[in-house]
């Protein structure tokens, strides 16, 4: 699965991080050869926050997606 996301704001990566640290499998923020880890909230406030990314992940997961669509990308 990938998707388009845009974090705004502080709390917008602290909740992104506490929604995404809750699945076992791996959910990586990219951007061209930037690779963040989805689950580390330092590498996501210093790399991804007022920026476009893509999320990658290894699952198709539904709930996953529709909890994040509120930071999808316009």
């Amino acid at each position: 699965m990938k998707i388009k996301l845009r974090l705004l704001t502080p709390e917008d990566v602290r909740e992104f991080v506490a929604i995404c640290s809750q699945y076992d499998y791996d959910i990586d923020m990219e951007d061209g050869s930037i690779i963040i880890d989805a689950k580390s909230y330092l590498g996501v406030m210093a790399a991804a926050t007022k920026r476009q990314m893509s999320l990658v992940c290894a699952s198709e997961d539904i709930t996953l997606m529709h909890r994040l669509k509120k930071f999808a990308a316009a």
